[in-house]
C-alpha cells in the first residue's frame, strides 16, 4: 500500500446537538468500559446524591469555539486528576486544534462531569480517500463511570456520520497510553488495527501511518508503530489503570497491548484504527438499549 496522506476538513464539524470514549483517548468512556482514571471531588463540591448516585447530567456536543474560559479550565481541571504533566498551556493548545467536544455536564449547576474531543480528517491513499474522525482526551468522573449519558451521544455521532458520507467507509482514529482504550477498539470493532489475533491489516495500518505523520510528525516511530513522546509527556498516574501479570496472563488483549507498547507508563501512544459499520452502530445501540432497560 502506498504511503496516505492527511488532511482536516475544509470546515469545521458541525453535528446536530445532542452529543464519545472517543481515547484517549478515545470516546474512551463512550462505548464500553470503565474510564481510565479516579476522579477527586473539589472541595465543597457534592459527588453524590443522599441516595448514593451522582447528580443528574447530560451530554452535547460543543464547538471548541463556544467553550468559555471556565469551561476550559474546568475540563483541565479534570485531566489532571488522571494525568501527570498537564500543563494548562499544552492542553488548551491541543482543544484549540479539535473540532469540537462531547462534554458531560450536570443537569442543573452545568459542572462538567466528562468530556472526549473530537477532531475529523479526511485521509487520502492510493484507492482514494477515507473519512475519519480523531478522538482525543476523554475523561469521565468515576461517579459517573458505566452511566448511558455519554454512550447514547457517541451512538447519535456515528450514525449522523454514516448518513453525511453516505455510501463511503468512516474510520475511527484514537491513539492509547492506556489498555483501556485500547479494548474501545478491539472489543466493539470488528474491522481494526493492530489485533492481537491476527496480522496487521495492511490497509488499515496505512492510515494509522498516515494520521500519525500528519499528526505527530516528529513523535512516531513507523518501525515500531509507535509515537515516542520523550519526557515528560502527559501519561498515566501510577495508580491508574495498571497492568498486573495476572491480567496480562488472563486477557490476550491486554498482553497484546503491553507488549505492542511497552513503555505506557512513561506515556508512549499506539496509534489504532477501526472501522465504523453499520454492525457496530447496531452492536453499540444494542448495548445502550440493553442497559436502559435494566434500569
Amino acid at each position: 500500500m502506498d504511503a496516505a496522506t492527511s488532511e482536516r476538513t475544509e470546515s469545521k464539524w458541525s453535528p446536530a446537538e445532542p452529543k464519545a470514549s472517543f481515547h484517549g483517548n478515545a470516546a474512551v468512556e463512550a462505548i464500553d468500559t470503565a474510564s481510565e482514571k479516579t476522579a477527586v471531588p473539589s472541595q465543597g463540591e457534592t459527588e453524590t446524591t443522599e441516595g448514593g448516585t451522582p447528580p443528574p447530567a447530560k451530554s452535547a456536543f460543543e464547538r471548541t469555539e463556544a467553550l468559555t474560559e471556565s469551561d476550559i479550565r474546568a475540563m483541565h481541571a479534570l485531566f489532571c486528576k488522571y494525568y501527570e504533566n498537564t500543563d494548562l498551556e499544552t492542553f488548551t493548545r491541543d482543544l484549540s486544534k479539535k473540532d469540537g467536544a462531547v462534554i458531560l455536564r450536570e443537569t442543573q449547576s452545568g459542572r462538567i462531569r466528562g468530556f472526549s474531543t473530537v477532531m475529523m480528517m479526511k485521509i487520502r491513499h492510493a484507492k482514494g480517500e477515507a473519512v475519519g474522525f480523531f478522538s482525543g482526551d476523554t475523561i469521565v468522573d468515576k461517579v459517573y463511570w458505566g452511566g448511558s449519558h455519554m454512550r447514547f451521544t457517541f451512538l447519535r455521532f456515528l450514525i449522523q456520520q454514516k448518513l453525511r458520507y453516505f455510501g463511503r467507509p468512516i474510520y475511527w482514529f484514537l491513539i492509547s497510553k492506556g489498555y483501556k482504550t485500547y479494548l474501545l477498539l478491539a472489543n466493539n470493532c470488528e474491522h481494526y488495527y493492530p489485533r492481537y489475533d491476527q496480522p496487521d491489516d495492511p490497509f488499515l495500518k496505512s492510515l494509522a501511518v498516515a494520521y500519525s505523520k500528519r499528526l505527530y510528525p516528529e513523535q512516531f516511530r513507523e518501525d515500531l508503530g509507535i509515537l515516542e513522546m520523550g519526557d515528560g509527556a502527559q501519561h498515566l498516574k501510577g495508580e491508574v489503570a495498571p497492568i498486573t501479570q495476572e491480567m496480562r496472563e488472563k486477557y490476550p488483549k491486554i498482553r497484546f497491548f503491553d507488549d505492542r507498547n511497552p513503555n505506557w507508563r512513561r506515556g508512549d501512544e499506539l496509534p489504532c484504527v477501526g472501522e465504523v459499520t453499520i454492525p457496530l452502530i447496531l452492536k453499540v445501540g444494542f448495548k445502550f438499549l440493553s442497559r436502559m432497560g435494566r434500569k
